[in-house]
């Protein structure tokens, strides 16, 4: 049985941020692919235009498959699934590390990528993604362990049942397997 989910409100706002970042490299990455010859006889040059104008639409269309994967996680992230969740966060302690590397101009880029991971750490937005351990009843597992064989009797010490067959110990009166008197 399967309980409707509230969204929480900064899921919402990273959704909408998310798609405008991914509408903006879609708008970019088909403005490159397609203007990318024009573009390149703009542009001085040490090599041809042609192989220029190439890279400039092999960049566009690199910018074009990132903006319909940006759309493809804002869309995750809006449905609740669970793997954006994981993309999301992963991409927040990556942009971290690489602003680590511009600092002293990565600051905000920190401040912001830190704010976006410990938001979607949060146990409500976890729980939303299904990220957080599921409570169960308490319950105990018993495992029984076979019982062992009875100790073999070791010659001499035994006396066995006349009726049954059965070893019991030198002073016994009665089998304790039938019950049966024992005679010496």
């Amino acid at each position: 049985m399967e309980t409707s989910r509230v969204r929480p409100t900064g899921i919402t706002i990273l959704v909408v941020l998310e798609a405008i970042v991914a509408a903006l490299l879609v708008l970019g990455g088909l403005a490159l692919a397609v203007l990318g010859p024009f573009v390149s006889e703009l542009i001085p040059r040490p090599m041809p235009a042609l192989i220029t104008g190439a890279l400039i639409s092999f960049f566009g269309v690199l910018l074009l498959l990132f903006g319909i994967a940006g759309f493809i996680v804002a869309w995750a992230l809006w449905t609740g699934q669970g793997w954006a969740w994981t993309v999301a966060f992963v991409l927040a302690v990556v942009g971290i590390i690489i602003d680590l590397f511009r600092l002293p101009g990565g600051i905000l880029g920190i401040l912001l990528n830190g704010l976006i991971a410990w938001y979607l750490w949060q146990p409500r937005v976890k729980a939303f993604y299904r990220k957080e351990a599921v409570e169960l009843p308490y319950r105990v597992t018993v495992t029984r362990t076979p019982t062992p064989p009875p100790p073999q009797p070791q010659a001499g010490t035994v006396i066995y049942c006349t009726k049954c067959g059965t070893a019991n110990p030198a002073d016994s009166r009665f089998c304790r397997n039938c019950g049966a008197e024992i005679k010496a």
